[in-house]
Order: structure tokens, then sequence, then C-alpha cells
């Protein structure tokens, strides 16, 4: 049976080691994958992103997590008074790998993380997490960065949107021909095309700025959100600094609902970029010419694209996301699932669906909606289907 930890209040760290142990059998690459989700490659990972879902950064989240539960329980006198700015004056540098080091032993990542945040700042820590426990940390930290995540998506959307719109208005006049099933139908515009994107993408602005509003959500209620050890004003005071609301009904964990439309506003905003990416390739198509490559990517007149060479390419995001409906009921289907579990926040495509995304929005060159218009194709009639 694994030995915790008292903490200052003469209470156990967690009351039920059991859960604590099968929850942390293997603590392998496969196992990590399976709690955070499989890392996007690093050629499609923003920098941003990559720093938002780091190792690293996800430790200093639970830590910001924890200072503002302990400032709040300071106000009701549950812990001294300037306990978190004691523990904020060691301006301490969390070491993931410490943490993880820690979590052979423990079997239980709040306790690691817990064990290296006080070898760093001393006795003052150890107040830390009173009356708490691990999903009022783990939630409310994922909903933060799925919060700021939000945020960087919907600054790169808007100049998704910018770029989309100038192209609509340059081109709304250029003769384009209209297909019905691929197969040439009335003559329309460029710029009507481009519109028509433009209006799905601001759609998916919109979900995405009301998913960000449902989840941001946390809890600190304690276990199964029952207060016994805490009091809601603690929860409000402390979620409120975080920028965050509280769960209407509290439980165990922050409802996976939340997530779940989360990821659901995700998949559509992608697919929106989806449908502009295989149209985009489509008008780039050698037959139908009404569009070129991007000069800029290649560096080149002519580009050989040997077939079994990976290529960046303009249209690359559906190469990236295969289908968005598949992964979304990946997601989905987790999330519910866990709702029932043992409280762990959905990690799975976390990272990798913001990371896509953002690649999506922006690409690698900017925002270029596609590179030069050929107008004397794009009204023609010489093998222009696909």
């Amino acid at each position: 049976m694994l030995r915790f930890r008292p903490r200052c209040t003469g209470l156990p760290e967690r009351s039920c080691p059991d859960r604590a142990r099968s929850r942390h059998q293997v603590n392998d690459a496969a196992h990590r994958e399976l709690r955070y989700g499989r890392r996007m490659i690093p050629r499609y990972t923003p920098k941003a992103f990559a720093e938002l879902w780091s190792d690293r950064n996800r430790y200093q989240t639970w830590l910001e997590v924890e200072l503002a539960a302990c400032e709040a329980m300071e106000v009701e006198g549950l812990v001294p008074a300037g306990t978190a700015r004691a523990v904020r004056d060691k301006n301490i540098t969390l070491n993931a790998a410490r943490i993880e080091e820690i979590e052979q032993t423990t079997r239980h990542d709040i306790i690691a993380f817990l064990t290296h945040v006080e070898e760093l700042a001393g006795e003052p820590a150890r107040w830390l997490h009173r009356g708490m426990t691990s999903s009022d940390v783990v939630d409310t930290s994922f909903s933060l960065l799925l919060v700021r995540a939000a945020d960087l998506l919907l600054e790169r959307t808007d100049g998704l949107i910018a770029a989309l719109a100038a192209r609509a208005k340059e081109h709304a006049r250029t003769p384009l021909i209209g297909r019905s099933h691929g197969i040439h139908a009335e003559p329309v515009t460029f710029g009507v095309a481009l519109a028509g994107h433009l209006a799905e993408i601001k759609r998916g602005k919109l979900r995405l700025q009301r998913a960000k509003l449902e989840v941001a959500c946390g809890k600190i209620a304690g276990a199964v959100g029952t207060y016994a050890h805490l009091s809601p004003s603690i929860e409000e005071r402390a979620l409120s600094g975080l920028g965050l609301s509280a769960e209407t009904v509290s439980t165990q964990v922050v409802a996976r609902d939340r997530h779940a439309a989360f990821f659901l506003a995700l998949s559509l905003l992608a697919t929106g970029i989806e449908r502009l990416a295989i149209n985009v390739r489509h008008w780039q198509r050698t037959e139908v010419g009404e569009a070129e490559e991007f000069f800029k990517i290649y560096k080149l007149e002519v580009v050989v694209i040997p077939t079994n060479q990976p290529m960046v390419r303009a249209d690359s995001h559906d190469l990236v996301y295969r289908t968005e409906r598949a992964k979304f009921d990946a997601v989905a289907d987790e999330a519910f699932e866990a709702g029932g579990g043992e409280g762990e926040a959905v990690g799975s495509g976390t990272e990798e669906g913001e990371a896509v995304e953002a690649f999506g929005v922006r690409g690698r060159g900017g925002f270029e909606v596609v590179g030069d218009v050929d107008g004397r194709n794009l009204g023609s009639d010489d093998d222009g289907t696909a």
C-alpha cells in the first residue's frame, strides 16, 4: 500500500490510494500518449502551441491554480496569510523531468508535482492543495489551457478572414466557371467562390468563441465536489482570479460535454479550412489551371515532386487531418467515457487538435489563400472538369 505524506492539516494528501495506484500502473511513452495525447509533428506545430502544451507549461499552470486556491483560502483563514506570496517570491522553475522521476515512486502525478514544488519552495508549499482533489487542479488547469489556445486560434482565424475578404474583393468580377458535381454549370466569379469560404470561416469563428466561453469553467470543490474542506466562496474567488467560472453543479470533474463542445467547434472550423484547401488543390490541377502553386514555398519555377517524398504544400491540411469527422468522433467518445471515470482531464488529441488547427488556419507561409490566379482559365471550357 502506498504511503502518502501527511499535509500540515493532518489530513492525508489523498483519501483513495488504490485509485492513485491504478491510475499510474505504467509510466512509459505509451502511457503518456494515452493520458495526454500523441504529440503533433514538430514541423506542423506553431511555436506558440508547442510551448502552450509543453510539459513545463502544464505543470506551471497547475502551480498557477494551486496558488490561486491558496490565496482564496488565505482570505477565509484556512491557511496562513502570505503563503501564496511566499511561494511566488521563490520564483521557482519547475523541472518536468524531476516530477516524472518522483512519479515513478509515488505513482501519482499531483503528489509528484507537489513534492517537487516543496523541494523548490520549502515549508510554505506544504499548505498548497489543502482540502483539494486532483481534478480541482488538473481539470481547472486544462480549462485554462483550452481558453488560451482558443485565444491563439481566434487571432489566427482573424488573419485568415482578412486574407479571404481581401482576395474575394479583389476577384469580385473575375469570371469562374461554376461546377455541379464537378461538371461545368453556369458562370460565377472567383470572388463569390472565396466569399462562400469566408462566410464559413466566420461561422466557425463564432462557434469557437461560444465554445471558449463554455469551456472557461473550473472546479475547486474537493473530492466528488462536496466542499467538505472548502467552500463555494473559496472556489468562486479562486476561479474568478483565473478568469474562469465555477462548474454549475460540482462533481468530481468538470463536465465533459464542455470539452466535447469545444472540440466540435474546432472540428467544424477545421473542416471549413479543409474544404478551402481541397478547392485550392482543385484549382491548381494541371487540367484546370485556375490557380498556381505558391512560388515562395518551393522557390522554383517548375517543381517535380517525387511520389515517395513528403512535401510541404499549400493544401497539406487535409493530409494532416485525414477526416475531421473521425477525429472529432474519437475525442467526443473519450470525453463522454471519461465523464464517468477517474476524473482525468480529456487530453487525447488536445495538443494535436490545437496545433493542427493552428497550422491549418495560417499554414507555413502566412495568410495567402491561393497563389496566382490565372484569369485565362477561370472561365475556360477546355477540359476543366475534375
